[in-house]
C-alpha cells in the first residue's frame, strides 16, 4: 500500500500505528449491504466505484496484501475471491479470513484466485492469453528437479517490459490459480521473441508439471526481465 507521509509539524507526537481490523468487523460491515452489492455485480455497472472501491480498503485494513475479484458465480449467487496478490506469506491469512466467513445469502467466498483455463486478459493495450504468450522449459545445471519456465511475449520491448511483466504474472495467477502460480514454478523468466528460443511447448502443459508429484511444493523466485 502507498501511504502519504505528513512532513509538516515534525515536532508533533508520533501517532500509534492503527491496529488491523478483525475479520468479524468486515463481515459485520458486508452483510447488511449484501443485496446492494450483489445488484452492482449483477448489473456490471460501476463495479469499481460501487463495490471494489468500498471493499478493497476494508480488506486492506485486515491485511495490506489482500486484494479481491468479484463476479457472478451463477444466476443467483455472487462470488467474492480474496487473493494475496502473489504474496505467499499471506496465503494462510487469506484462507483463515475466508474460513471465518458466515453464511451470507446470495454470496460465496473463495480463498485465492482459482485456475480458469481459457483466460484472456487485456491491460494497458496489451493482451495476455494462450494466443499471445508461449513458453518453454529450461534445464538448470546441477538442479534437475528445478522447474524453470520462460514466458515469451512477442510485443515485449524495453519501454513496456514493466507492463508486460505485470500482465504475465496476473495471467499466470488466473490461468494456473494463485497457489499453483506461486508454487509450481521455481524460476520464471519473461522475454521477447527470438530465433534462438527453442520451439514452444503446448501451453496447457503448464497446468500439469511432471516433476510436481516427486518434488512437492516448490518455491517461486521472481527474477528481473532479461
Amino acid at each position: 500500500m502507498n501511504f502519504i507521509k505528513r512532513l509538516f509539524n515534525k515536532t508533533s507526537p508520533a501517532k500509534e500505528t492503527p491496529q488491523p481490523s478483525a475479520p468479524v468487523d468486515f463481515w459485520s460491515w458486508f452483510e447488511p449491504q449484501r443485496e446492494a452489492f450483489q445488484q452492482v455485480v449483477r448489473s456490471h455497472e460501476k463495479v469499481d466505484e460501487n463495490f471494489l472501491s468500498l471493499v478493497m480498503p476494508k480488506l486492506r485494513e485486515i491485511n495490506e496484501n489482500f486484494a479481491c475479484q468479484v463476479g457472478m458465480f451463477n444466476e443467483n449467487t455472487a462470488e467474492l475471491v480474496v487473493s494475496a496478490e502473489g504474496h505467499i506469506e499471506s496465503f494462510v491469512f487469506v484462507e483463515e479470513f475466508i474460513a471465518s466467513a458466515p453464511t451470507i445469502g446470495g454470496w460465496i467466498f473463495t480463498a485465492l484466485s482459482q485456475p480458469v483455463h481459457g483466460t484472456s486478459l487485456e491491460t494497458r493495450h496489451h493482451t495476455f492469453s494462450t494466443e499471445t504468450l508461449s513458453f518453454f522449459y529450461e534445464e538448470e545445471p546441477g538442479y534437475p528437479d528445478e522447474i524453470v519456465v520462460t514466458i515469451v511475449h512477442d510485443g515485449l520491448t524495453e519501454e513496456n517490459k514493466g507492463d508486460i511483466q505485470q500482465g504475465v504474472y496476473l495471467f499466470l495467477d488466473n490461468y494456473l490459480g494463485e497457489l499453483n502460480s506461486a508454487t509450481l514454478i521455481d524460476d520464471l523468466y519473461i522475454k521477447g521473441s527470438s530465433p534462438s528460443h527453442p520451439p514452444p511447448d503446448p501451453y496447457d502443459k503448464t497446468g500439469r508439471v511432471p516433476h510436481l508429484e516427486a518434488k512437492g511444493v516448490c518455491r517461486k523466485i521472481q527474477r528481473p526481465l532479461v
